[in-house]
């Protein structure tokens, strides 16, 4: 699967260490759920999830799950469903662009104005208890 992944991942214009990535993601998947790793009739459903989770990570642009979709012949909701699979179960935070630019608006809000130290803010934002 994984060696599937990296050949059209590089097919696809991603660099080696994107498709490290992908292979390590893919590794750390199979791992994780070891014996129930689900049935495999689908691969290009898995492929199109790897793929659009790496683009995710590295802010490859604006990379939308329909697109990735048709590249592998699937659905946008079967992109998405894979994709959610994985980060679910690999436990991965996918930083974008509209929640980094809340989370600065949040510490310009509450640390520059003095309501909140910077320390206070950073642990707050890492226990997942920031509003």
């Amino acid at each position: 699967m994984a060696h599937l992944s990296a050949r059209a991942l590089y097919r696809r214009g991603m660099g080696i260490a994107e498709i490290e990535r992908m292979e390590r993601l893919w590794s750390d998947f199979v791992l994780i759920v070891g014996k129930e790793v689900p049935v495999l009739h689908h691969v290009e459903g898995w492929l199109a999830g790897l793929e659009y989770l790496v683009r995710r990570l590295t802010f490859a642009g604006q990379t939308r799950q329909a697109a990735v979709g048709r590249f592998y012949n699937v659905s946008a909701s079967t992109v998405s469903l894979r994709y959610r699979i994985l980060v679910d179960t690999l436990d991965v935070v996918v930083f974008d662009h509209p929640a980094r630019k809340r989370l600065h608006a949040l510490r310009v809000l509450l640390v520059e104005s003095g309501r909140m130290n910077e320390d206070e803010f950073q642990a707050r934002v890492l226990t997942g208890t920031l509003t």
